[in-house]
């Protein structure tokens, strides 16, 4: 986990509060002494991470072909979240979550390191990834939360999350982020050794009930 000079955990979003106070010459020449090493090595160190997980879902054993990066997001991503453009009549929190969830095309400009690595995308390969062991977990990880109660299984949970986050720089959970209390809850309403991308998705599933996944084709789509 990075940590900035005087102790404390250094965030992206908190650098950027940092950044955004500044008023003068002298202030914006004492951020950059101050946190001019680690701008860039933690985007850097998320990258890298998200590279290593991704390449796992598109290559789940060595003797498998590559799967596109369509089908990394149809089978692991999309968790019932409607791919389609028209939200008008969706509610406050469809909206919410529906925004910016990651497609085939955001993925890929990450990839290509067009975009930046986003915490949502993190967030989501860490529910992914923890189902299959791809090295997010310790050894007696699963065994710890069959032993405990389910609110001490679940605490052990949410503080693995936190860690991969603090890790990469990324803000912790929030209940006060409307994805973050999604998972919260998703985590919390079933039973703590499940799968937490399938947890996740069953609450996805529920929030959009009954809404079209897809676009219906076009005129154009249908011709021939």
């Amino acid at each position: 986990m990075k940590k900035a000079k005087k102790g404390y955990t250094l965030y992206t979003k908190q650098l950027w509060k940092e950044f955004a106070d500044i008023r003068t010459e002298e202030a914006l020449r004492s951020f950059f002494v101050e946190h001019g090493s680690s701008l860039g090595s933690i985007h850097e160190t998320a990258y890298e991470k998200f590279m290593g997980l991704l390449g796992k879902l598109q290559r789940p054993a060595e003797d498998e072909e590559k799967y596109p990066m369509e089908r990394v997001v149809d089978e692991y991503f999309q968790m019932h979240v409607p791919k389609t453009r028209k939200s008008r009549d969706f509610s406050y929190l469809q909206k919410v979550i529906k925004k910016n969830w990651p497609s085939e095309s955001e993925l890929t400009k990450m990839k290509n390191r067009k975009m930046d690595v986003s915490r949502k995308v993190m967030l989501l390969l860490f529910l992914i990834t923890e189902d299959y062991g791809y090295d997010m977990v310790d050894d007696d990880y699963y065994e710890d939360m069959l032993e405990e109660d389910p609110m001490e299984s679940l605490e052990i949970r949410l503080n693995k999350i936190d860690i991969f986050l603090g890790n990469y720089g990324m803000e912790l959970l929030d209940p006060g982020n409307a994805f973050d209390c999604l998972v919260l809850y998703a985590l919390r309403a079933q039973e703590p050794e499940g799968a937490a991308s399938e947890m996740v998705e069953s609450a996805l599933r529920i929030l959009f009930d009954g809404i079209d996944m897809q676009d219906p084709p076009s005129d154009d789509d249908t011709v021939g």
